[in-house]
């Protein structure tokens, strides 16, 4: 160290970017592991579903009624209901959302701050943002939730492109391998904080608001240090360092593919290889989503009673039924895992072959392993579909880890981090419209008659269109923006109207879209009363039940959703003769109701949690055991909606279909007093059989079946 850098040092306070200047002796794989202590605690966003069901209980005893009326905008505020499951599933698109955002707008400054202040910043708004979290969920207000997550996003964002800069510039040898070795904690850093989380509420929850802020607080505490100690591990190389007897190999001084020069953040994020490389990442997100997102239920539907050499999943007992649910979840764990594992394979070999040749062998491998997985499915070889799930995650952890490499290689090293944190908002991107994407694909399929094993397949098909765009469009910037012998590369100087109009377009639409959502709101949660033609109580139906959740006004009927694996039963409540609703008609898996009439659902469940879901009548409701969930519709025409459970809820998830049919109010009634004739000829029957029965045994005899 010069007599100028300490003196630089000595000057600087404890966070400056002069004091974490690296001494003479300092080890640079120091480094990678203060990188990791980052990674593994921001990671923990992943986990974050861990989290919801606890916090949709916290409130012991609330009132149903008042507590399913309330709007969205009563809701932020009340401390007397408890939130539901997507309200607080919102938490973790903050996160997301603001990973993105915050990374791109302090990407540079992060590169003149230095490491050290970066990743103190990070740690205070991800460990202090889950202090403050704590506080707001223990307050029960929503407002303040959403308002801190936004703080613990910064965090994210700070400390996913902190580590970027400083391990590049210290391993220029080994690119793909440092990132790698980084990046690769935040695919694993769920593994370990959501068992923890889980223990954490278990034990903590006799202290009351299911052991949440409890939770959150110690947790909160442990990342911060945990973060801070690798904030401060970490140090930049002095000017002009290299690593002891590394020199610039002539391969990369003559690969055209590598540059020699240094391109600032202004000028990289307009040129075309930046947006090409974007799109490649935001499409690689949303095919690893849709990958992620299927593999359990389809290895369920697809496997399922044929994994213990059982022909039907309906002779299946429920100790079987576990059993594959289980297999399924530890599917899922391995899926984490090959995710994080990949990503230091793939960025560690791409150091050793080139990133070109790495990224020839994903294209190749991707595509043969993507059409794989629906004739292992057809064959059912349930072990080599799981190897090619596992052997697809790495790929798509490993395009993912080497992308920071790629673009040290592209534009240089100076500022490769700021150029990462703008790259990274296609993430964001992805993480919003990719679930939703794959979800409709899907349910657009099964709406439409498609069987759910060709779902699958159709899916995983359009998975390959998605991979085989995103290589090819890859391998084109590769090819393309490669440097040529005797051209010099072009400076691209973006237009500046047109890049304010479309980020100003941009937050219009947007701006458009929350006003109109909002305005909205109340309508879509209150749905119009019954029509004049619908059905009344004069035609001698009580069309209300003590229970129910009045509309603002007119009649109404309530049906009870019970959600039971695997299917729902509907029961007709009020339309019985008893108290109780003890002898209320019902059916199985076919729900008919009245035109131009307000239905009141009442949605229950009677064993784990399911998700009652008909696309064309209204948005999900979950169906907890123990808890109460509303919800309403109103059919003007007859019709016929079909929909499914939508939350996985054991091996015969995909088979708990429904449907919900409208009939014209005459005709829903005669259907109604033929449903009862039936019902009252079945109990009939039954009292019969079982006085038939005790009449040949003896009323007092025990029979061993």
């Amino acid at each position: 160290m010069t007599a100028e850098t300490g003196a630089a040092a000595a000057s600087g306070g404890l966070l400056s970017r002069e004091r974490t200047i690296a001494g003479p002796r300092f080890n640079r794989w120091l480094v990678p592991p203060a990188a990791l202590a980052i990674h593994l605690c921001i990671g923990m966003a992943y986990g974050f579903s861990v989290y919801w069901l606890p916090m949709s209980h916290i409130l012991p005893a609330t009132d149903a009624t008042t507590c399913a009326a309330q709007s969205f905008a009563s809701e932020l505020v009340s401390t007397t209901c408890n939130w539901t499951v997507p309200t607080v599933t919102h938490i973790f698109e903050i996160f997301i959302a603001l990973l993105g955002i915050s990374a791109a707008i302090w990407g540079g400054w992060l590169e003149r701050a230095g490491p050290r202040k970066a990743g103190f910043i990070a740690a205070i708004c991800w460990g202090g943002g889950l202090l403050l979290l704590a506080w707001a969920v223990s307050l029960h207000q929503l407002w303040l939730v959403y308002l801190v997550a936004v703080f613990c996003g910064i965090g994210q964002g700070l400390g996913y492109i902190t580590p970027v800069s400083t391990l590049v510039k210290w391993f220029p040898d080994r690119r793909g391998m440092a990132t790698g070795f980084a990046i690769m904690g935040y695919g694993g850093g769920a593994m370990i904080g959501a068992p923890l989380a889980v223990w954490l509420m278990a034990h903590f929850a006799h202290t009351g608001s299911a052991g949440v802020p409890r939770t959150l607080a110690i947790t909160g505490v442990i990342y911060f240090i945990a973060m801070t100690a690798g904030a401060f591990g970490f140090r930049i190389t002095p000017a002009g360092w290299r690593p002891a007897g590394w020199t610039t190999r002539p391969s990369d001084a003559k690969n055209p593919l590598i540059t020699q020069h240094q391109v600032h953040l202004n000028e990289a994020w307009r040129t075309p290889q930046f947006w090409l490389i974007w799109g490649v990442l935001c499409l690689n997100v949303t095919a690893g989503i849709g990958v992620i997102s299927m593999a359990s239920p389809m290895f369920q539907d697809v496997f399922g009673a044929r994994l213990l050499g059982v022909e039907t999943a309906a002779a299946l007992t429920p100790a079987q039924k576990t059993a594959i649910v289980a297999a399924a979840a530890g599917l899922v764990g391995l899926i984490s895992l090959f995710n994080s594992l990949g990503r230091i394979f793939w960025a560690s070999l791409s150091d050793r072959i080139g990133r070109k040749p790495m990224y020839y062998t994903i294209f190749i491998l991707g595509i043969l392993f993507y059409s794989l997985l629906p004739t292992w499915g057809h064959l059912g070889i349930a072990s080599l579909f799981i190897v090619s799930i596992c052997i697809i995650m790495t790929m798509y952890g490993g395009g993912f880890a080497t992308v920071p490499a790629y673009l040290a290689d592209i534009f240089g090293t100076q500022m490769v981090g700021a150029i990462h944190g703008r790259l990274i908002t296609s993430w964001s991107v992805a993480g919003v419209v990719g679930p939703a994407l794959i979800a409709g694909l899907r349910q657009f399929q099964i709406d439409h008659g498609v069987a759910h094993a060709l779902v699958y397949d159709i899916t995983l098909y359009i998975a390959i269109v998605v991979f085989v765009g995103v290589e090819g469009t890859l391998l084109y910037t590769l090819v393309r923006f490669r440097k040529r012998k005797g051209r010099t590369a072009v400076q691209i100087h973006g237009n500046t109207r047109l890049e304010i109009g479309w980020t100003v377009g941009a937050a219009v639409v947007l701006i458009a879209l929350a006003t109109v959502t909002f305005a909205e709101l109340h309508s879509i949660r209150t749905p119009p009363v019954s029509g004049p033609g619908g059905l009344s109580v004069t035609d001698g139906a009580e069309l209300t039940s003590s229970d129910s959740i009045a509309p603002p006004k007119g009649p109404y009927m309530t049906v009870q959703v019970n959600g039971q694996q695997f299917l729902w039963r509907f029961t007709y409540l009020g339309f019985g003769k008893l108290p109780d609703q003890l002898d209320d008609p019902y059916t199985y898996y076919h729900m008919y109701v009245p035109t131009n009439t307000t239905v009141v659902l009442k949605v229950v469940s009677q064993d784990v949690v399911h998700s009652w879901w008909i696309p064309d009548l209204g948005g999900k409701v979950q169906a907890v055991p123990g808890y109460t969930n509303w919800t309403y519709f109103k059919i003007d025409k007859p019709a016929t909606y079909t929909g499914q459970c939508a939350f996985l809820c054991g091996e015969g998830h995909a088979r708990m279909k429904a449907l919900v049919t409208a009939l014209p109010p005459k005709q829903w009634l005669a259907w109604l007093h033929n449903l009862e004739a039936q019902l009252k000829a079945a109990k009939a029957g039954g009292a019969a059989g079982r006085a038939a029965l005790q009449n040949r045994t003896g009323s007092a005899a025990v029979e061993n079946p």
